[in-house]
């Protein structure tokens, strides 16, 4: 369905942009196995792969999988996972790219970063989340002189989005996803 949606948007429009929030991987059922719950994650990225999707934003469901898992699936993927706050702990150093840059055929360049909330609990052992407000501004600052538009995947909630655009400049739109707020109007 979400496939014969997207072509038919591109039938009437000369490019589009594909983000996900984040989330996007199959969540652990107890009813499945590790090893069907990977396959399902597996068949996920490669379905969004041929869709043409751009970016993917790390959400804490998509960690349950694992930093390995994602990191094997992801290298055969034309779209990169971003996450510009999921870091080793060890390091603190970024685990994925903090956003990418996508030039449009009209020549708009667009940043995308992407930015988890660190008050979700991660099942990682070797990762952690920091602070979205400081992440995401050292990445707004990094691409701001670069790009006409700068776009937050934000995988924070709505309340959170709010306020992070309240608390960082430079940030000309917010995806939000991860809360159980049904809006059909911008805020």
């Amino acid at each position: 369905r979400r496939s014969n949606y997207i072509n038919e948007v591109r039938k009437d429009v000369d490019e589009i942009l594909l983000l996900d929030v984040g989330d996007t991987l199959p969540l652990f059922n107890p009813e499945f196995t590790r090893k069907t719950i990977t396959y399902n994650a597996f068949i996920s990225l490669k379905a969004m792969d041929m869709m043409g999707y751009d970016a993917m934003n790390v959400g804490e469901s998509d960690l349950i999988l694992g930093e390995k898992f994602l990191q094997e699936k992801s290298k055969n993927l034309k779209f990169p996972l971003i996450s510009s706050n999921i870091v080793y702990k060890s390091k603190s150093e970024l685990f994925f790219k903090p956003y990418m840059i996508k030039t449009m055929k009209n020549g708009l360049k667009v940043g995308i970063i992407g930015v988890t909330n660190e008050r979700y609990v991660i099942n990682s052992k070797n990762l952690d989340v920091v602070s979205n407000k400081e992440m995401t501004a050292r990445s707004v600052e990094a691409i701001r002189g670069h790009v006409d538009l700068v776009i937050v995947l934000g995988h924070i909630g709505l309340p959170y989005s709010v306020d992070l655009a309240n608390a960082v400049g430079g940030i000309d739109i917010i995806l939000s996803g991860h809360w159980d707020t049904e809006t059909q109007e911008p805020v």
